[in-house]
């Protein structure tokens, strides 16, 4: 079975941010990714420029989640338990209105890995729809909703947003990030 993971030797992907171990086989279908990761980083960028002059760290827009997305999301999440519960989101710009939930074939409760051939037709139907990837997302079933070291070495997307849903409260805890070259930028989620 082949896999993308959060955890392990970091492969060539077309997907980036998302390591995929067959990439030869989606270049076929012309999902290959044009521009270096490090080089993206789309229309969501910093904004505000007294936030550098306050040295608080650039300040981003507000990412937007359908309600019916949202609860798909933690409900895949919680269904997973023990183990980390993994998928995508879809949409347009800086919204996601579709969630593509995905197996964690690691069944692991502090790493988690997806399906070459789930991603891939995740990515296909998202073309079919008009959509891209907006966001990846997993829990952490004990730990809070901050991104491990591992989520942050391999967070090589900048335009997707990482959430991240904590269970180790009474509570869920959702929390959105935006990873850039390592450093871990906060984004307000919005459900709608």
């Amino acid at each position: 079975m082949k896999s993308m993971n959060c955890t392990g030797v970091q492969k060539a992907s077309i997907f980036p941010g998302i390591k995929i171990s067959n990439p030869a086989g989606l270049k076929e279908i012309g999902l290959e990714s044009p521009v270096p990761p490090n080089q993206r980083m789309g229309k969501r960028k910093a904004a505000g420029a007294g936030a550098a002059k306050n040295n608080l760290g650039p300040k981003l827009s507000p990412f937007y989640i359908k309600e019916s997305v949202w609860n798909q999301m933690l409900q895949h999440c919680r269904s997973e338990l023990p183990f980390e519960g993994c998928g995508l989101l879809s949409g347009t710009e800086g919204y996601a209105s579709n969630s593509w939930r995905m197996k964690n074939i690691e069944a692991s409760p502090i790493s988690f890995a997806m399906d070459d051939e789930e991603v891939k037709a995740a990515f296909l139907e998202m073309e079919q729809r008009n959509e891209k990837l907006t966001a990846i997302f997993h829990s952490h079933p004990t730990s809070r909703a901050y991104p491990s070291s591992q989520d942050i070495k391999h967070a090589n997307y900048p335009e997707a947003i990482y959430i991240i849903v904590s269970f180790s409260g009474k509570v869920p805890m959702v929390k959105g990030y935006q990873i850039i070259n390592g450093r871990t930028l906060p984004v307000r989620l919005i459900r709608h």
